[in-house]
């Protein structure tokens, strides 16, 4: 995929996020951020908790053809780049967690870990942090492969669509269709890349992994569900990340309820 119109997407949501948060102080009306921030929530669940990372990084439940397309295309909203891209830099830093090939471990820059990352250059992933293997197991899948090869096609339609929604209210398109990428991008290098791999009064830890991991309880509350890092560190494949009887994985429960067909099987279905 090309690095640098995935960055144009990443900016436009950067920037649109940044006014979605000062908006409130110019105007006083607050309800566009407070949407924004709502839209971000059921956006993210979907696109990222259950399909980018549980579904195609961790293939970690069964789900139905029709689910199986429907996750597909939900996380093209994420705006994180296609399953392929996303499943290839997140098993890389299961694979090196916290070492010096991790390429957010907040061991090695926490200005790396807040997102720095996403704007390196190709080669310090491919000679420098050794991001070389792509999944193969989703390349192979006929619709992940149309949506990785025509990614930056589909966005384009979904900021024109934005410009022209503008004509009507020139709040759609900042608020609703790009600040929500900031809060996704923001929740995701804060929180969970951050957060989650540093000791802290609100974290602890269940197994003594080979990493860094946190269960952190203010990750757990703000993602719903993508807190028990520490847990997910050491049962990557477990679709419900929750351990003990004092823990809730929400974003299981939604599986549980709406996607999975076998609970007794730790595979993704991938065509």
């Amino acid at each position: 995929m090309n690095i640098y119109l995935m960055r144009s997407i990443w900016t436009i949501g950067l920037i649109s996020w940044a006014f979605s948060l000062v908006y409130p102080l110019m105007s006083g009306d607050y309800l566009w951020t407070v949407l924004a921030f709502c839209i971000s929530k059921i956006v993210t669940i979907p696109a990222h908790h259950i399909a980018m990372h549980r579904y195609f990084a961790h293939r970690s439940f069964i789900t139905t053809r029709r689910k199986h397309v429907f996750l597909t295309w939900t996380s093209i909203l994420l705006g994180a780049g296609s399953p392929v891209l996303y499943s290839t830099t997140h098993r890389h830093h299961h694979k090196h967690s916290d070492n010096q090939y991790d390429i957010h471990s907040p061991n090695n820059s926490i200005w790396q870990s807040l997102g720095t990352w996403q704007i390196k250059p190709f080669e310090w992933f491919n000679k420098v942090k050794l991001v070389r293997v792509v999944p193969k197991d989703l390349i192979r899948d006929p619709v992940i492969k149309y949506v990785h090869h025509n990614y930056f096609k589909i966005w384009g339609l979904i900021i024109c669509t934005g410009i022209l929604l503008s004509f009507i209210d020139w709040h759609i398109p900042i608020f609703i269709f790009f600040a929500p990428l900031g809060w996704y991008i923001f929740s995701s290098g804060f929180f969970v890349n951050t957060l989650s791999h540093l000791t802290t009064k609100i974290s602890y830890r269940n197994f003594d992994t080979d990493d860094n991991s946190q269960n952190n309880k203010l990750v757990h509350w703000y993602t719903l569900g993508e807190g028990l890092h520490n847990n997910h560190h050491a049962f990557p494949n477990a679709y419900n990340q929750a351990r003990k009887s004092n823990e809730f994985d929400f974003v299981a429960w939604i599986i549980e309820k709406l996607f999975i067909v076998d609970k007794s099987d730790n595979r993704a279905w991938i065509f």
